[in-house]
């Protein structure tokens, strides 16, 4: 009849889109909110305000797809969404400078980071497709314990469906 109601614990108390009460636990992965955005340019993105607007959102994960940032560049972003996001993972395009670009920024640390080659590289069926589809920039996968986390930047196949095979060799 008349029992209690369950008291859930701390870290499970709101929903995705709340904020943590102060001095709660983390969430747990389950319940971890994650935020992904095309930026079209990192650096204008944040001069523009984008940055204010992804802190709002208090993600445990933002994922950031077209950087366009080149690797000695990518310490000026380090902490653009702030402190908490103390693991910051980078792939930027080493054979076109201002091209594409990927990042992860985590509350909390993987197991293991994984870039373009490990990723894209592993399933290119020829050499040639290999260095087609790496050192974009297009991939940063993250495990965590529970899930797996891709963070991608698909080519696009362009008006003349120029890059449609890599595109579809990326797919499988």
């Amino acid at each position: 009849g008349d029992e209690a109601p369950l008291q859930q614990p701390a870290s499970q108390q709101y929903e995705y889109d709340d904020v943590a009460p102060v001095g709660a636990a983390p969430r747990d992965a389950s319940h971890w909110k994650i935020v992904s955005i095309n930026v079209n340019g990192f650096a204008a993105f944040v001069r523009n305000g984008g940055a204010d607007v992804v802190k709002r959102e208090d993600a445990d994960v933002v994922c950031v797809q077209e950087t366009k940032l080149q690797e000695e560049a990518v310490a000026n972003y380090a902490d653009v969404f702030g402190a908490a996001y103390a693991h910051v993972y980078t792939s930027c395009s080493v054979k076109q400078k201002g091209y594409a670009g990927t990042a992860v920024y985590s509350k909390h640390a993987p197991r293991r980071v994984h870039y373009d080659v490990d990723v894209v590289g592993a399933h290119a069926d020829t050499a040639a497709a290999k260095a087609e589809l790496c050192g974009e920039g297009r991939v940063v996968a993250l495990e965590f314990d529970g899930f797996v986390l891709l963070n991608t930047y698909v080519p696009n196949v362009g008006m003349k469906l120029e890059r449609l095979a890599p595109r579809a060799r990326r797919g499988r």
